[in-house]
């Protein structure tokens, strides 16, 4: 809270110095004025304001054109070269595709015969390889584990506060 009254401080003393500094150059401009006008000289006018930027004219490089030269320059490119032609761009290829079918016709359903089987048939050697892995491994039997057995152990909390990490929303997201 201090840190941000302090910066709203700050803003405000900018902008009294600046305004006091606006004041001071528009009383001088003023007092000049008076001074050209008692000589009897015409006071030159204005075209841009400290805020407006001039208009470019033409024949004349803006200032994003100058810019450019300067770094084309210093890249080595002569300032009187053209620019290098656009990269075409590759051809939109539109496939059509044919449906071997017309609409309206009704095919017979395949029988088994007419379907070639993509299975591999398993060779001897691998039916024994699988039946000893199998004995070696026997399958995991699933069991329902509820929430709070699971917080009761110590690896099952370390799991739940893993699975929030992971699952849960960024700590840059979370509010305190």
């Amino acid at each position: 809270m201090p840190e941000q009254f302090i910066v709203l401080l700050v803003i405000a003393a900018i902008s009294v110095v600046e305004w006091l500094v606006r004041q001071s150059r528009e009383r001088r401009e003023r007092k000049r004025v008076e001074e050209l006008q008692k000589r009897g000289e015409t006071a030159p006018r204005r075209v841009a304001g400290p805020l407006e930027a001039p208009r470019p004219t033409a024949g004349f490089p803006t200032r994003g054109e100058e810019e450019l030269r300067k770094f084309l320059e210093a890249l080595g490119v002569p300032a009187n070269s053209t620019p290098p032609p656009p990269i075409p761009q590759p051809p939109i290829v539109v496939r059509h595709v044919e449906h071997p079918v017309p609409a309206g016709v009704v095919l017979p359903a395949p029988t088994a015969a007419a379907v070639p089987s993509k299975r591999r048939v398993p060779t001897a050697e691998e039916r024994a390889l699988a039946r000893r892995l199998a004995a070696e491994h026997p399958p995991i039997e699933s069991e329902t584990i509820s929430a709070r057995s699971m917080l009761k152990t110590k690896e099952g909390l370390r799991a739940a506060f893993v699975l929030r990490e992971v699952l849960g929303k960024p700590v840059a997201l979370q509010s305190e």
